[in-house]
């Protein structure tokens, strides 16, 4: 108990001299990514299908697989990439379609 009002005192003499314009920056990028992420590559768990979902199953072509392929050095097995998976739906091989359907 003692932690948890120790952690909660800290969070609020901290935060509270944060602008209000920088947090809502910074929450608003973050949002665009989690987008980005569901449209590039969808979330099964959810029902979301994205192009990288659309592409598996033959309905979309992929023109270009891939345009880039970093899994050697941040292998799909790995933490960090499992953490940017799940957040923003990152993928170290895309197709030229995913590349797109992310930027747009």
């Amino acid at each position: 108990m003692a932690i948890a009002v120790a952690l909660g005192w800290l969070i609020f003499n901290t935060t509270a001299h944060i602008p209000m314009r920088h947090f809502f920056d910074v929450t608003s990028l973050l949002l665009l990514l989690f987008a980005a992420g569901l449209l590039a590559h969808g979330d099964r768990a959810s029902g979301a299908r994205g192009v990288h979902e659309f592409q598996e199953a033959g309905l979309l072509p992929t023109y270009v697989a891939p345009v880039w392929d970093v899994n050697p050095v941040l292998p799909e097995t790995s933490l960090v990439d499992s953490f940017m998976k799940t957040l923003f739906g990152y993928n170290g091989n895309p197709s030229l379609l995913e590349t797109f359907g992310y930027l747009a």
